[in-house]
């Protein structure tokens, strides 16, 4: 927590990706007996522990798409009790998002 609280004395925010792979590919029976890929798990974490381990806000938001049309996300981090610096980045960043592709599953709340 000490390497963080100096770090943001020098930057208002972390930005990281989301994840550093895209999503893999989920078989369909997978949906009725789970999926265990632990490698797949570890890598997935890697940039989202953080906010969890100091209690630090992080936000992610859609930038793209790879060439499987999967979604590319940004990771925002930002000190202690600064949510609203975090939502103005994150509200800046998501606007440069030219195409909004649906999931297959998609319900409409607002």
């Amino acid at each position: 927590m000490i390497a963080f609280e100096k770090l943001f004395k020098d930057v208002d925010c972390i930005i990281t990706p989301t994840m550093p792979i895209t999503m893999i590919n989920v078989e369909p029976g997978a949906f009725d007996t789970g999926l265990l890929d632990a490698d797949f798990t570890g890598k997935s974490m890697r940039y989202m522990f953080i906010g969890n381990l100091i209690g630090v806000p992080s936000i992610t938001v859609p930038v793209g798409y790879d060439e499987k049309n999967m979604p590319i996300g940004l990771q925002i981090t930002t000190q202690w009790w600064d949510e609203s610096t975090m939502f103005r980045f994150g509200h800046a960043a998501e606007k440069f998002l030219k195409k909004k592709n649906k999931p297959q599953v998609y319900f409409e709340l607002l």
